[in-house]
């Protein structure tokens, strides 16, 4: 396991995500092995490698200023 990831869970079905590449929020709707399909609330769907995606509650928002 990598540093920093340490107690992390893997990605599952319902979870909110970020992708690496493409600003917004999305929903985790299927998984085939490494391969996640992953949508927004607006419907735009994408199938993505697992490893270019982060959980939100992973991820260290910026502080508001």
């Amino acid at each position: 396991m990598s540093p920093g990831r340490m107690g992390a869970r893997a990605i599952q079905l319902g979870d909110k995500v970020i992708n690496l590449q493409v600003p917004g929020t999305f929903t985790v709707i299927d998984r085939n092995g490494e391969l996640l399909v992953i949508e927004t609330a607006r419907g735009l769907r994408m199938t993505v490698l697992a490893q270019q995606v982060r959980r939100l509650d992973d991820v260290e928002l910026p502080a508001a200023s």
